[in-house]
């Protein structure tokens, strides 16, 4: 049985936009301020945020 290995990879083109840096800068500030607290892990805190961003760059 093959498994699948589609992987999302970030398009670092992207990153060239200052106006989608900008916005990655804000969305991650956002975040972060909304759901720190003492309950979460840093790494827990920072792999949802990592799949916030995804999904906001893939839509």
């Amino acid at each position: 049985m093959a498994k699948n290995t589609n992987t999302w990879r970030l398009n670092n083109t992207l990153l060239n936009d200052q106006w989608i840096t900008e916005e990655i800068k804000e969305k991650i500030k956002k975040y972060l301020e909304a759901n720190d607290n003492k309950d979460r892990t840093l790494q827990n805190l920072w792999d949802a945020a990592k799949a916030v961003l995804r999904g906001k760059l893939i839509a």
